[in-house]
């Protein structure tokens, strides 16, 4: 490719004898961004084991991206950030890498974190997506004059008003919070909701339900 022809470029003077037997090849490059007192380092590496075009990454504490030729050649006296070290390796060294040879008890260990990576992944995905659905079943309202009204909102009225009113347990009963995954089917909400026992029982055994409130935990 041209253009990686062009990038490689950016990094060799262009009097360089490609035939010599003294040759290196640059595998890496420090980078230090901030100023002589402190900073942050992070480090740019090329993949050994590509033959064809080189790959190169930047590793910047946990996140790992993949990065261009060009980008390495932007380092060369940057104004935010710029190469504070070089890592070079000598070419006849190239043919003599092989695919490396992880121990197994070394592959045991990072197969173990990886998972427990991925478990926590998991856990977090699963809280940001929850969200609480209060439903209540059709046993809390009634039909007045045109309107549905909630009974259990009309005793609390009437009991702060200190009239007393013998509170019909069937209607709270009717009631219930369901955790739900959003990212989950508007079927499955359905057949959560209908599977929940609490808000069937007690004498509510109509169909109709009724939303009432949603609460995501992320907002």
């Amino acid at each position: 490719n041209n253009n990686n022809n062009n990038n490689q470029n950016m990094l060799f003077q262009p009097d360089v004898d490609e035939t010599s037997e003294h040759l290196y090849d640059l595998m890496g490059v420090i980078i230090h961004s901030g100023h002589a007192h402190g900073g942050h380092y992070h480090v740019l590496l090329r993949d050994m084991l590509s033959t064809e075009t080189p790959k190169w990454y930047d590793f910047n504490d946990s996140n790992v991206k993949r990065i261009s030729f060009a980008d390495i050649a932007q380092q060369y006296g940057g104004q935010n950030e710029c190469a504070y070290m070089l890592i070079y390796k000598h070419r006849r060294l190239a043919s003599s890498i092989s695919e490396p040879i992880v121990p197994p008890e070394l592959k045991a260990r990072v197969d173990k974190l990886n998972a427990g990576l991925v478990a926590k992944r998991e856990e977090y995905d699963a809280a940001v997506n929850e969200i609480k659905l209060v439903v209540h079943g059709e046993a809390r309202f009634l039909v007045s004059d045109g309107a549905l009204v909630d009974q259990v909102l009309v005793q609390q009225e009437q009991e702060y008003s200190e009239e007393y009113v013998l509170r019909d347990p069937t209607t709270e009963l009717a009631t219930t919070v369901i955790a739900f995954d959003q990212r989950r089917s508007v079927r499955e909400l359905v057949d959560a909701i209908r599977s929940d026992k609490k808000l069937f029982a007690h004498g509510s055994g109509g169909t109709d339900l009724v939303v009432s409130t949603v609460d995501a935990k992320n907002g």
